[in-house]
């Protein structure tokens, strides 16, 4: 007797602990929900007519203001589907709690139908397809988008649909998770006031569904998944090769090499880069060319590489922290954001989105050298020491700004830190970036903000069907401005180091011969050094 009424106690214990939990998720599941409808709201208000621009003008750059709208709608969004995948997970199996399935079936219903309003509003727009894939890839996996295409044909279709990659989150059968539910409905009914709360949500997600029904069972719409699916896995075998012998050319040099220092053996001494940069301010863009390399054989014009100058911390620091805009500036967004800092170092080490990159910062490279710039390679961005600007022509070029917007520009650069190369070279991705485009990035203007920037003239290609920054444009606009006087002057020449074959060396040339650049061959062996 008394083993029977211990069994009853622990029935029960376990009975009451398992039904706390359940009442846990009801109220998990509640809150997801009052994060992701009005996220669904944003997305038809304000993400849409952002997609609609580029699927008008398949060469326009989303400013800094939409892409930001985007970069949070997105990781917002994957935040509460990460939540609703793992509450359709844990109840998938439930066979006697009503309110478990209840859970089951309204996550299940969310996590559907949302991602079906999202491809269905971008399946014709190849360009937002791929941003999606790839946007804020340090929170969102990769592939992401592409991944819930093949999940809400799976969860109506099943076996009928031609799958070729893995998904992130299983997608149940939403037929099925409604079944099950309808079965519990007829032998329990539900004993938690929330889900009374959440029956309205649960209606308008059912008829959501069916809105979109037919979408997904147009036989077309299958057919072009599956040729997806084959393009994907294509392109992600074809963009690794295509790396690793992009990454192999920028890093060949013909002639005069040297392991020991990425340039080669180069006109320009590391005496010679500091005395370049001495005459540098923080915030400086540097172009600069080592001869014979095989990468300079594909550039458009003589300039292959392009990076924003920093210099050390010190001066840094002293260029910006001492100045009462940029303190007021800053103090107002650090309020915002509700970190403690009030200048330019501060916020770049407090906020998180930037302190990973001044961390590095203040590390020195592998030669004891203080980093002094910020650039994109093969390696991705990364921030480099005087050994990055040992070549055999350097150029420094001075953005016409304030103080607050050369620092709100180095902030965007920072925020950039870490992110790949792009080897498609395509100016419009904001994961990976070439190195003009994190000169664009960084200096790019957005009034919404009230910031000041650069207008960088770029070149559509209709052989790769992209919009790219060729770093040789940078010095066309400076010459169209400072001596044509096209447009209003943005930039200004400030220094420029000239390979000199005879001496084995570099010489600083004037600003008239750094306008002449611009034209000079990209082949080493046409030039006349």
């Amino acid at each position: 007797m008394k083993f029977v009424l211990f069994f009853v106690l622990m029935i029960s214990s376990f009975t009451i602990y398992a039904s706390s939990l359940v009442e846990k998720d009801l109220a998990l599941l509640k809150e997801t929900s009052k994060v992701l409808l009005p996220t669904m709201n944003d997305f038809r208000e304000r993400i849409i007519p952002i997609m609609k621009k580029t699927e008008d003008d398949s060469s326009y750059i989303l400013s800094l203001s939409e892409n930001d709208s985007l970069n949070d709608f997105w990781t917002t969004y994957h935040n509460a589907r990460v939540v609703l995948g793992v509450l359709q997970s844990t109840y998938k199996d439930e066979k006697n709690n009503p309110d478990a399935a209840f859970i089951y079936y309204l996550s299940s219903l969310l996590l559907h139908n949302s991602a079906t309003e999202i491809v269905v509003s971008v399946w014709d727009n190849d360009i937002m397809r791929k941003k999606l894939d790839m946007t804020n890839p340090k929170e969102v996996p990769q592939g992401t988008f592409h991944s819930m295409e093949n999940e809400i044909f799976d969860a109506n279709l099943g076996d009928k649909t031609i799958k070729r990659i893995p998904t992130f989150f299983e997608m149940p059968d939403i037929k099925l998770a409604r079944d099950t539910f309808n079965q519990h409905l007829l032998r329990f009914a539900p004993t938690s006031p929330l889900v009374d709360e959440l029956n309205p949500i649960l209606k308008d997600q059912e008829k959501l569904r069916k809105k979109y029904r037919s979408f997904i069972e147009d036989s077309m719409n299958v057919l072009t998944l599956g040729w997806r699916n084959l393009q994907y896995t294509f392109y992600e075998i074809y963009y690794d090769l295509f790396a690793k012998i992009s990454t192999w050319i920028g890093d060949t040099k013909v002639f005069r090499q040297n392991s020991e220092l990425h340039y080669g053996d180069t006109f320009i001494s590391k005496k010679l880069a500091n005395d370049f940069l001495n005459k540098l301010n923080s915030g400086d863009l540097v172009i600069g060319r080592g001869n014979w390399f095989l990468s300079n054989a594909f550039m458009v014009g003589f300039w292959p590489h392009s990076t924003i100058y920093l210099g050390n911390a010190t001066k840094l620091k002293k260029s910006f922290d001492n100045d009462q805009e940029v303190q007021d500036y800053f103090t107002t967004v650090c309020r915002s954001e509700g970190i403690v800092c009030y200048n330019l170092s501060t916020y770049l080490e407090a906020s998180k989105r930037t302190k990973e990159a001044w961390s590095d910062y203040l590390i020195p490279d592998s030669h004891g050298d203080e980093k002094v710039m910020i650039e994109a390679t093969s390696d991705g961005v990364i921030l480099s020491s005087v050994y990055g600007y040992m070549a055999d022509f350097l150029a420094g070029m001075r953005p016409l700004l304030g103080q607050v917007d050369k620092a709100k520009a180095i902030v965007e650069s920072f925020k950039r830190f870490g992110l790949p190369y792009d080897f498609d070279f395509d100016l419009r991705n904001e994961d990976r970036l070439v190195c003009s485009a994190l000169l664009d990035k960084s200096y790019r203007p957005e009034p919404l903000y009230g910031k000041q920037g650069i207008h960088f003239e770029t070149n559509y290609t209709t052989k790769l069907g992209r919009p790219v920054l060729p770093p040789n444009n940078i010095v066309v606009k400076a010459f169209e401005e400072n001596v044509l006087a096209q447009r209003a002057k943005e930039l200004v020449f400030v220094a420029f180091l000239k390979g000199d074959k005879a001496s084995n060396s570099a010489i600083f040339a004037d600003e008239k011969t750094f306008y002449q650049s611009r034209l000079w061959p990209r082949w080493s062996f046409m030039q006349n050094e």
